[in-house]
């Protein structure tokens, strides 16, 4: 009998064991990172509006957000987020590929 590659994995590599059928306070160990990431971490985000929301939410848990493209000195507030000041880690706007991000961050 042939066996397809699924066959020996464990119920949490499935979405629907693991997740749609599991009350959510009991869905746990579905992965693990490969390395840890605490609040003194360097932590970039580049991306849509989800990075924005992202970056907000790690400086509010205080961990290490990296602004590289700081706002000068008197730049109103208002004009600093309609120049893309402090949205992303650097002021590049919107980026919806791995290859845009790629060729920003080379």
């Amino acid at each position: 009998m042939s066996q397809n590659p699924y066959q020996s994995l464990e119920a949490k590599a499935f979405w629907s064991p693991a997740v749609a059928k599991s009350n959510m306070f009991d869905i746990s160990d579905l992965w693990t990172a490969p390395f840890p990431i605490d609040q003194k971490t360097v932590i970039a985000t580049y991306g849509s509006c989800f990075a924005q929301h992202f970056s907000n939410a790690l400086v509010k848990r205080g961990f290490t957000w990296l602004d590289a493209e700081v706002a000068p000195k008197g730049l109103y507030p208002t004009n600093a987020k309609k120049f893309n000041y402090g949205v992303f880690s650097a002021r590049t706007g919107n980026i919806y590929t791995t290859s845009l991000l790629k060729q920003w961050t080379e």
